[in-house]
């Protein structure tokens, strides 16, 4: 089956299919793997016997049939099988990204990309709300093909040798852009000293574009402006508030979203009072979302300031790494 991509290679004449256990391409798998990752054989040919990959994706030569590259998922569930702990702490319906190789003469084509986007896709269709995966952290000391197809480093998988990074991104592509988005205006704001929000958006909603944005893959300024005067992005303004009016850490602002949803699924989230300015300290403000927001909304805000969380987190590794 030929998945459509939003995102195609380079080349015309690579196309991606979706890979079958009963299919002769896993031969060709193993001999692909066996050239671009041998040190990962053994454990792909296990997961491989007990079919527990949820979908594979491979990049064929249209010319030969060659399989040239190749993407394989499993749930994140079984990777995690007998830590309870750990299944438990998932923040949502998990996708593993277990393998992502493309043959060395077929490099700087997009054919990662293009396979990572049928991924999204699949995820997606199959109610995923998250994808993770591990990368030695070797290969991850600068920018790579993940954090082009926005996926963020949120921790260092240190028991491990050799020590990897755990990658993680939403499905929602909406989340996905927000999250951009939101990351470049407070990182703006934080650099400029702006600490009044009626003030900053007001400049946004004028057409102010934040420098910022040059640090984040696949935002334009057309796109950054567009985004910023939806309606959608009113949804935001209190938790923003919060963090630049009141200068609470955006995982601050996060938890306090989550807190909003849990009373929703109890009752109707009550409308919060802004309390006065000298009982704040340090404190989270009290008002970020009120009644008029449906469940769905809450829920959509709630996964932009995840994803906000793990970009200034993907942020400071990197930061740390390159020091």
């Amino acid at each position: 089956m030929i998945i459509l991509s939003n995102k195609p290679s380079g080349n015309p004449q690579i196309e991606i299919r979706e890979l079958n256990y009963d299919s002769a391409d896993i031969l060709k798998l193993m001999v692909l793997a066996k050239q671009e990752m041998p040190e990962y054989l053994v454990g792909l040919n296990l997961y491989l016997k007990n079919k527990s990959y949820k979908a594979m994706f491979g990049a064929f030569d249209k010319r030969t049939n060659a399989l040239v590259g190749a993407c394989l998922v499993l749930d994140k569930k079984i990777v995690l099988e007998g830590y309870e702990e750990e299944i438990k702490a998932l923040p949502g319906k998990t996708m593993q990204l277990d393998f992502l190789f493309v043959d060395k003469k077929y490099t700087h084509q997009k054919i990662g990309s293009s396979l990572i986007n049928s991924v999204y896709e699949y995820c997606k269709n199959n109610n995923y709300s998250y994808i993770d995966l591990m990368c030695p952290l070797k290969n991850s000391k600068k920018a790579n093909v993940y954090d082009k197809n926005d996926f963020n480093r949120i921790a260092i998988q240190n028991q491990y040798n050799p020590i990897f990074l755990l990658f993680r991104a939403s499905v929602e592509k909406p989340v996905r852009q927000f999250a951009k988005i939101l990351y470049a205006t407070i990182l703006d704001a934080y650099e400029t000293n702006f600490f009044n929000y009626e003030e900053y958006k007001q400049k946004l909603v004028e057409g102010y574009v934040p420098p910022t944005i040059s640090k984040i893959y696949g935002l334009t300024p057309a796109r950054f402006k567009k985004i910023v005067n939806l309606k959608q992005f009113d949804l935001f303004d209190n938790a923003i508030k919060s963090v630049l009016d009141e200068g609470n850490c955006v995982l601050d602002a996060n938890n306090q979203i989550k807190r909003c949803l849990k009373i929703k699924k109890d009752s109707e989230i009550p409308v919060y009072k802004k309390p006065n300015m000298e009982n704040i300290g340090n404190s989270i403000l009290q008002n970020y979302l009120t009644d008029e927001y449906s469940l769905k909304q809450v829920n959509f805000v709630n996964q932009t300031f995840e994803e906000v969380k793990n970009k200034f987190i993907n942020d400071y590794i990197l930061g740390g790494i390159n020091k």
